[in-house]
């Protein structure tokens, strides 16, 4: 699951929390479906930045699925590759 978040928008946040808290629990305790936030908008000065996400999102109360936070633009196309490249890794390894 790729779950993309705008980071310059602080109005949302705990709305995004919530469907990523709810999606964790549709997905299931023995889930093995990974989830991957991209954290959007880093090209701006006042974009969240990882570690303000973790806490705001409540991710550390996700435990039943494995995820994990790229930083990236998709204005400049920093940290797209990076956030594409795991994505492709995670698959090859589930086959």
């Amino acid at each position: 699951v790729v779950f993309v978040i705008d980071c310059n928008d602080e109005q949302r946040i705990q709305l995004a929390r919530k469907e990523l808290i709810d999606l964790s629990k549709k997905l299931g305790r023995s889930s093995t479906i990974p989830i991957v936030i991209a954290a959007n908008k880093q090209d701006l000065s006042h974009s969240l930045r990882k570690e303000e996400l973790i806490k705001k999102l409540s991710l550390t109360k996700i435990q039943s699925n494995e995820w994990k936070i790229f930083e990236m633009s998709a204005h400049t196309g920093g940290g797209v590759m990076e956030m594409f490249s795991y994505l492709s890794e995670i698959i090859h390894n589930h086959q």
